[in-house]
Parts: C-alpha cells; sequence; structure tokens
C-alpha cells in the first residue's frame, strides 16, 4: 500500500515538475565553494575541487545499486542525508523516479537539485538477465582534450639577450605560452578502468606529465586492485589523505567521517598522489587495504641531504629543470577495518622513506618540522552510526627518525560528532588537536593551516529551518597555535564566525547570503627590538627577531539571485571584504558584482553563457573571489585585485552524439593598472585575455 502511494504522488510530482518548468540541471557547482578558504586555495586545490566534481559528472551514481561509499561521493550531503538515502533504498528499491527523492527526510528542493546532475535511475530488474549483462560489459571510451592560451605578450615570453648577445634562458620560459591537456578513459562498468593523462602548463615542454592507472574490480575475496597513479584516504586523514577535502565550513563534519576510500588519480594535479599498486581483499565485514608506492619528487638537494621539495609541479623555467625527480619516496602502508551497520573501527600504518636525509635549513618557525628519513605513523579509527547521529574519531602517532638525532614521538587525534534532530536540522562538534612535532608527509584533515601541526581547535556548526524553504546554517571555530608559525612571531589563537541563508523564493527563484568573519594574528611591518635565541635539537643557538604581531580582521560576504525564465537562467552575485591590520593602519576594502546570463535551450544543439562583473579592491590583500560556469574540468575561478572588468563568453555545441565541443573567451581590462602581474608573468597594458577551447569524445 505504501509503495502504491509513493508510485501515484511521484507521477502526480513529476507532471507537477514539467508544468513548472523546474530545471534538474539547474545547479551551478560553484554554489559550494564559498565554503572552502579561499585564501589557501591554490592551483592544486582548484584541481583537486575541479577534479571531484567532473568526476561526479562523468561517473553519476546508480541510485539502485548505489552502496553507501557510492553515496558518500556526494560530498555535499551530510550523514543523516546520506543514512535516509540508504534506508529508502532499503525499503523501497529500485526506485522508479528521481522525483522519489523529494520523499526521503532530509532531502528538500534545494538539496535536490543539487544531486541529480549527478546520479541516475537504472532499470537493472528486468526479466532477462542477458541483457542486463550486455549493458555492463559495455566497453565505455571518453576522450577529452582542451587547449588554452593567454594572448599577451607576457614577459616569460619575450626573448632576452646577456651582454654577448646570446638568449639569457633564465628571464624566460622554456617552451611555449599554450596549455594542453588530455585525458582518455576506458572502462566496462562493475569490471575495469583504464586511464591517461597527459599535461604541459603554459611555458612548459609537451608532455611534461604523464599519469596513468588500471583499475580492476574483481569484487570477490579481491575487491578492488590499481596499479598505477591513485589516491587514497585512511581514517579521518591524519595519517593520509590526498584526495579531495572541503576544508572548514558546513560540510566539514560530514566530509570527517566518510568512509575510508581509495581511486584513482586523473588529474593534472602533479603532486597529491601515489604512484604504485594499491590492493582492497576482505571478506565479510572485515577489509584489509595495502599500498605501495614510489615517486620521484622535485627538490632541491645538497650532497646527501634534501633541503626542500617542489610541490608546484610546474617546470617552465631553467631553474625548475634542475629540481626534477630529485627527490625519491617509498610510502608503504596497510589498513585493516572492520565496518558493521553500527560500528566501524580500524588500525592504519604509513611508512614513509626518503632516499635521503630531509634536513631543510633550520628558522625559528620550522624548528617542529619533520628532519629526518623515514617516518612511521600509526593510528586507530573509530566510527559509530545510528539514526539521528554519527560519530568519528581518528587518534594518531608519529615517529620521526633522524640519522644524526634522537628518535621522536608526537600524538594527534580529531574528533566529529553529528546530531540531526530532525530531517532539516541538526548540530555538529570537531575538536582537533596536532602535536607540535606531528609530521604527517600525506595527511590533510580538519585544520586552519595546512600542515597537521602546532595547532588545536574546537568548531560547533548547527543548520535549521527558518520560514518555508529558508533554510539558516551557521558555526563557529576557535583555534589555537601553541608554538610560533610561518607568518606569526609568538603563540597566538583565533576564530572564525560562519552564517549562510539559503532561499528558494518561489519554483525557479533562489536568494542566498553568505558572511564569515575571521580574526587572527600576523606579523606586522616592524620588528620587535628584543632579540631571542632558541635552543633547539639542530641547531645549539639560533637568532631570532621577532616581528610585532598585530591583530587581523577580515569580513567577507555575498548576496547571490538565480532566477529562471524559459531557456535563460539569470545569476546575479554582489560580494565583497574588509581587511582590518593593526590599529595604526586603516582598514582595506574589495567589491564585485557578477552577472551571468546562461541559456540553455531545450532540444538545441549550441548553448552557451556570458559573465560580466565589476570589481574593486584597494590592494592586494583585499582582492575579490569570483566563479563563473566553465568548461569540464574547469570552474572559472578568479583572484582579482585593483579596478576593472572582467567578462567572459562560453560556447557548447554538440557536433552529434558523443562529441562536443567548447569555446570561451575571458578578458580582464583594468582601470589603474598599466602593468599586470609581477616576474616572468608582468603583462604591460591594461588587458589580460584568455581563449580556451576543449573537445570530449564518448562512445
Amino acid at each position: 500500500m505504501n509503495r502504491l502511494f509513493i508510485m501515484l504522488s511521484t507521477y502526480l510530482l513529476i507532471i507537477n515538475c514539467y508544468s513548472q518548468s523546474i530545471d534538474c540541471e539547474s545547479f551551478n557547482p560553484v554554489d559550494f565553494i564559498d565554503e572552502i578558504n579561499e585564501d589557501e586555495l591554490n592551483e592544486q586545490d582548484i584541481n583537486i575541487i575541479e577534479d571531484a566534481i567532473q568526476e561526479l559528472k562523468d561517473y553519476p551514481i546508480d541510485i539502485n545499486n548505489a552502496t553507501k561509499k557510492d553515496i558518500e561521493r556526494l560530498f555535499f550531503l551530510d550523514n543523516n542525508q546520506i543514512e535516509s538515502i540508504m534506508y529508502y533504498l532499503f525499503l523501497y528499491a529500485p526506485i522508479k523516479s528521481i522525483y522519489e527523492l523529494l520523499y526521503i527526510e532530509g532531502i528538500d528542493r534545494n538539496l535536490f537539485y543539487k544531486i541529480i546532475p549527478y546520479v541516475y535511475i537504472s532499470d537493472y530488474k528486468q526479466s532477462d538477465d542477458r541483457v542486463i549483462n550486455n549493458k555492463l560489459k559495455r566497453i565505455n571510451t571518453s576522450i577529452v582534450t582542451s587547449f588554452k592560451s593567454n594572448l599577451n605578450n607576457k614577459e616569460g615570453y619575450v626573448e632576452k639577450y646577456d651582454s654577448l648577445g646570446n638568449i639569457n634562458s633564465n628571464k624566460s620560459y622554456v617552451f611555449n605560452r599554450l596549455y594542453n591537456s588530455t585525458r582518455i578513459n576506458i572502462e566496462r562498468k562493475k569490471d575495469f578502468r583504464l586511464g591517461l593523462t597527459i599535461e604541459k602548463d603554459p611555458g612548459e615542454k609537451w608532455g611534461d606529465f604523464i599519469s596513468g592507472y588500471l583499475w580492476l574490480m574483481p569484487e570477490r575475496f579481491i575487491k578492488n586492485i590499481i596499479i598505477g597513479n591513485y589516491k587514497s584516504r585512511m581514517g579521518l586523514g591524519l595519517l593520509m589523505n590526498t584526495g579531495f577535502s572541503m576544508g572548514k565550513g558546513f560540510y566539514s563534519s560530514s566530509n570527517l567521517s566518510r568512509l575510508p576510500s581509495f581511486s584513482p588519480h586523473s588529474s593534472v594535479d602533479e603532486y597529491n598522489f601515489l604512484q604504485g599498486l594499491i590492493v582492497e581483499t576482505g571478506f565479510s565485514k572485515m577489509l584489509l587495504t595495502m599500498l605501495i608506492s614510489y615517486k620521484r619528487l622535485d627538490g632541491i638537494t645538497d650532497e646527501n641531504t634534501i633541503t626542500s621539495i617542489k610541490k608546484d609541479g610546474l617546470h617552465n623555467k631553467i631553474a625548475d629543470l634542475e629540481k626534477i625527480n630529485k627527490v625519491s619516496l617509498l610510502t608503504e602502508g596497510f589498513s585493516l577495518t572492520y565496518n558493521g551497520d553500527v560500528y566501524k573501527c580500524g588500525i592504519n600504518m604509513i611508512r614513509n622513506l626518503f632516499n635521503n636525509d630531509f634536513l631543510p635549513s633550520v628558522k625559528p618557525y620550522n624548528i617542529y618540522y619533520f628532519r629526518g628519513q623515514q617516518q612511521l605513523l600509526f593510528s586507530l579509527y573509530n566510527k559509530i552510526t545510528k539514526p539521528g547521529f554519527d560519530f568519528s574519531s581518528e587518534v594518531a602517532i608519529c615517529q620521526n627518525e633522524k640519522k644524526y638525532f634522537e628518535k621522536r614521538y608526537s600524538f594527534s587525534t580529531v574528533n566529529s560528532a553529528t546530531f540531526t534532530f530532525s530531517g532539516k536540522t541538526g548540530i555538529s562538534f570537531i575538536q582537533r588537536f596536532y602535536g607540535n612535532e606531528f609530521n604527517s608527509f600525506w595527511g590533510k584533515s580538519y585544520s586552519e593551516s595546512s600542515n597537521l601541526q602546532n595547532e588545536q581547535g574546537y568548531s560547533f556548526f548547527c543548520y535549521f529551518p527558518f520560514y518555508n524553504d529558508v533554510l539558516i546554517k551557521t558555526g563557529v571555530d576557535y583555534f589555537i597555535f601553541p608554538q610560533i608559525k610561518y607568518g606569526i612571531d609568538k603563540p597566538s589563537s583565533g576564530y572564525d564566525i560562519f552564517f549562510k541563508m539559503e532561499n528558494r523564493i518561489v519554483k525557479n527563484i533562489k536568494l542566498n547570503f553568505s558572511y564569515r568573519f575571521k580574526h587572527k594574528n600576523s606579523n606586522g611591518k616592524d620588528y620587535n627590538q628584543d632579540t631571542f635565541y632558541i635552543s633547539t635539537p639542530y641547531v645549539d643557538s639560533l637568532k631570532f627577531i621577532p616581528h610585532n604581531v598585530i591583530a587581523a580582521n577580515k569580513h567577507q560576504g555575498y548576496v547571490s539571485f538565480d532566477g529562471k525564465s524559459g531557456d535563460i537562467n539569470f545569476i546575479c552575485i554582489t560580494g565583497g571584504n574588509i581587511i582590518k591590520k593593526g590599529n595604526e593602519e586603516p582598514p582595506t576594502y574589495g567589491y564585485y558584482i557578477s552577472n551571468s546570463i546562461i541559456y540553455k535551450p531545450k532540444n538545441s544543439a549550441i548553448s552557451g553563457n556570458f559573465s560580466f562583473t565589476i570589481f574593486s579592491t584597494d590592494d592586494y590583500s583585499s582582492r575579490v573571489y569570483i566563479t563563473e560556469r566553465g568548461m569540464p574540468y574547469s570552474l572559472g575561478f578568479s583572484s582579482l585585485y585593483g579596478d576593472g572588468i572582467k567578462s567572459s563568453i562560453n560556447i557548447k555545441y554538440d557536433i552529434f552524439k558523443g562529441l562536443t565541443i567548447w569555446l570561451k573567451y575571458s578578458n580582464v581590462h583594468y582601470f589603474d593598472l598599466d602593468k599586470i602581474g609581477t616576474g616572468l608573468e608582468t603583462i604591460y597594458g591594461r588587458n589580460r585575455s584568455d581563449v580556451c577551447a576543449l573537445l570530449k569524445y564518448k562512445f
């Protein structure tokens, strides 16, 4: 009877949805980019985010055959929403329509629009099993190649000559300005996936980065095998997390409590991956994951020591080429987990071994950084999941073996608890303690800084409905740095305050408001008159003249309006920030107004969008961040400062079934600058223009 009622209600809902012209693909992935700490974003972070979103598009989730790990790929869902989906599938699978998701507790219309681009409904319950087998065994291939070029004459592409008339290669890029990436993926569902990625950044030689993998899925005693490049996450990330992480924000608790996982590395990120073999095996509720990786890293070496590691993956200057593959790192480890319905636990171990001692020059802020040749890390992982409650915890110990010094140990832990009182109301708590000498080369978890070291903190987040379709999210994070760190020459503390309102005013109009305030300390321009001498295990007496430390406050926020009429979508975002450092300097301001028009007619091979942004900032510290719809593997994420206008046009053309081309042109015009950028990136003039093209063939 219940099933009959749901089917009838779903039928009426579908008719209603189509009559109201609800666009099931109106969700813009950049809606949740503001959850990330923009100030600490770099190109590698953006690549990871782009790939996480694009992988969901390329490999959508089959709802009727989904496991909990599959649903957890939807990283914008919290734990209760994931459990509600799994419970609904347990009762009613196979579901007949995607609109049945609206009947699941905790899934409102706003969340529904976020989910549906990345899921589909299979018809796996057919009478003829041979039809199912043929569908599963079909080999799918996709080839994606993209090109990008700056149209301006950058300083790095101008030939420079020395006093003898020879080209000075140290003051220019080694190759042309063209960016290119090619990705080839071949898969047979539930069987295997084969991938190859080739990329060159502007100024690099062709094929500078080549990455590949073979993913086998026997699904017997041996569950999964990846040979080549892969990403892995153990526990809550204290020992290892080379994949996607949302940073601090409203999704933090749900992302922390995701089940341990691994996947192929198909990104153009040249650093955050392992290279070798990972195998998952097990029976019943026990799983054993074993991995080994041997990877060459860029860095600077001095005789038999490693002084620094280069992580940006750029090889467009002679100095960069001299650092290629100077360091080798062997990583090996295992994860043994028990996966019960309510209680889950595991033990993890990782060993990192460098080819030589890693001995960076000693600075006051890095006296607790890893030095030596080997890291040994152990952790215990626990997770309890019940209706309306989730608790996840990881406790880790790090042993740093130093060739010329004694072994040193350090302890870290991160704990997360989430309580859900109804489908739309919940609270979460996160506590973290990262020891001063805790060093995890591949670790990445919930933190204020990029290293899981010298940090303690407590977070509280909650969300609740306010009125009709209005959802309020708010939270606070308090963090402490017990020792000095880079950019702060004394022990310090700070806090973050988050607030966000999501509102679907009527069927095709959304209004969002977001505000964030951060208070922390930073070094001022002046130095303290006192001189200190620090005793360290590596240097008997280290001279230290600290900066005067000042308070730094940042207010940032935006209001976004998203409306749809017929085949046209309008998005308007107005935002800005206020930066105040110390008591003597005046505050600096930055603001922007961004408008986008998205045209997507039904039954047409051509679609596109146009974006227009006005921005004004007092200086670089008050720079603003904007996101615009881009091409696959490209979010269109930009950092802007000064006074100017940014515009872009993006056109998509479906040439025929399976073959699509994207073309994009963007321009930034500055009113107050005659020179854009610094160093080899310098452009003399007031305009920066870029063109992009992407071709995707799927068969």
